[in-house]
């Protein structure tokens, strides 16, 4: 696996510079508007558009027919794709929590917001990992943007009902912050995990 990952990386270089900088510029941004809250997004789009390019390439240049002919593990090839979402889901952790601290938020953020930032990064990338080994980059692509936006309609649409969103808020209000970031820890580590299995399931049953 670790060959896997050095070789997106040599592949990538170029594309996780601009993105480095790009994430330089936009977090300092974000930081100076104090929108901390774009970060969590910022981070989980960067690491998407790497695994998207390390799909593309993989799959122009036929390296699943190569790489499965040898004795590399399917689940290794699988699990490498999600290393740029891990690192920059962590590097989008730390600076939001040091963001918050300086920033002397409330304790329930210090909890829950960094955590959402890795786990955003994480979980997203892993749906779309799973789409791309189905039908393929382009038709991946196409699928996860029709499920951005029915969820943005459907946030939308929540908005506008203020009374369901009160209710929310006021049952998680009288929850512990550490409760909740454990909670939701635990509840997407075991979702990332399932998504994972089921991309492994899923490529182990494909011919190359």
């Amino acid at each position: 696996m670790i060959a896997l990952i050095y070789k997106d990386m040599i592949t990538l270089k170029k594309t996780i510079v601009i993105a480095l900088i790009m994430g330089v510029v936009l977090t300092g941004q974000s930081i100076m508007k104090n929108e901390i809250f774009l970060v969590s997004f910022i981070y989980a789009l960067f690491p998407m558009s790497l695994m998207i390019s390390s799909l593309a390439y993989d799959s122009k240049a036929k390296f699943e027919n190569f790489a499965f002919s040898t004795p590399l593990k399917r689940s290794s090839y699988i699990i490498s794709k999600v290393f740029f979402c891990f690192v920059f889901g962590i590097l989008g952790a730390i600076i939001t929590l040091v963001f918050l601290i300086n920033n002397k938020a409330p304790i329930e953020s210090l909890f829950i917001v960094p955590i959402l930032t890795t786990l955003i990064s994480l979980t997203t990338p892993a749906i779309f990992l799973i789409l791309a080994v189905k039908f393929g980059v382009e038709k991946a692509r196409i699928i996860l943007a029709v499920i951005y936006f029915s969820f943005a309609g459907l946030g939308t649409l929540l908005k506008e009902r203020v009374d369901i969103l009160k209710s929310v808020v006021a049952l998680f209000g009288n929850i512990p912050a550490y409760i909740i970031g454990i909670a939701l820890t635990v509840f997407c580590l075991i979702l990332v995990f399932i998504l994972l299995k089921i991309s492994i399931a899923i490529i182990n049953k494909k011919e190359y």
